[in-house]
């Protein structure tokens, strides 16, 4: 038998009143990846900063390419590498109980 589900009043953030554990775990997750995108994005552009500025012997190929393209491939990689990272440790937090 299906169970009726109250809906929250306009413009608040809480859940429905029957709503199960998955939507807090969802959510969650979701938080964690939009601040994981952000930090990754911060970090690889700092990584990318680093990169164009390495002398030649450290760089080796690196120096062939051209430093927006490297600056830009280390932020997109920074980016998806920390949604992946956050959105795994935004399901480590602990849940509301509902």
């Amino acid at each position: 038998m299906a169970r009726a589900i109250d809906l929250p009043a306009a413009g608040t953030a809480a859940a429905p009143s029957g709503a199960s554990p998955d939507i807090w775990a969802n959510r969650s997750a979701q938080i964690g990846a939009a601040r994981g995108i952000a930090v990754g994005l911060v970090v690889g552009a700092t990584i990318g900063w680093l990169a164009i500025g390495m002398p030649e012997p450290l760089a080796g190929q690196a120096r062939s390419v051209d430093p927006s393209a490297m600056l830009l491939a280390a932020s997109l990689l920074g980016g998806a590498l920390g949604a992946l990272i956050g959105s795994l440790a935004g399901l480590s937090t602990p849940q509301p109980r509902v």
